[in-house]
């Protein structure tokens, strides 16, 4: 179980450095635009961690298998916590919600618009039911416990946001990077 999370740690490591060379253009167009060089890191940032949930739900699984829309294969859970009396290991339950934390820490800082509780939430929610429909209809498992842990993680990571934002309102470089 380490080894398989190592492993996705490494992936997520080389699909960054991807990202970062697909974001070179933008960094240049921004620049111009006299963005300061934080902001433009949190705009690579939260791009990053989209690309990586998106590849640990669902590119790793279609290139690995490829797609099956055969129904019999398909996997639906609708009791909620039903990990609490299955197999279900805690590494998985705390990496649905580890995965999503940073998502709802970087999106208040690149939208102003999700600076609110209701906006993160929700916005985490909506992607992780996204991943989860994508997943049933390629013939892998969807489960309810993965979205309600994923928008836990959307919220706790907002929930760091918050702190930030209160220790750190005063400093320049935070306002500037809220800008």
């Amino acid at each position: 179980m380490l080894q398989n999370i190592l492993d996705n740690i490494f992936l997520g490591v080389i699909l960054l450095i991807i990202v970062g060379i697909i974001y070179l253009p933008f960094y240049f167009i921004l620049r111009k635009k006299q963005i300061p060089i934080l902001r433009q890191l949190s705009y690579l940032g939260l791009a990053g961690i989209i690309f990586i949930i998106l590849f640990a739900t669902i590119l790793i699984s279609i290139i690995g298998s490829g797609l099956n829309f055969n129904p019999p294969y398909h996997r639906l859970n609708l009791i909620p916590f039903s990990w609490l009396f299955d197999t279900f290991t805690m590494s998985q339950v705390i990496s649905n919600i580890i995965m999503f934390i940073p998502l709802g820490f970087l999106l208040p800082i690149v939208f102003k618009k999700f600076r609110s509780f209701f906006n993160t939430t929700l916005f985490a929610f909506a992607f992780s039911f996204f991943i989860e429909c994508f997943q049933y209809f390629i013939g892998r498992s969807s489960d309810i416990d993965d979205l309600i842990l994923n928008t836990l993680g959307g919220i706790i990571g907002y929930g760091i946001f918050i702190l930030f934002n209160k220790w750190l309102s005063t400093q320049n470089w935070w306002k500037n990077l809220l800008q």
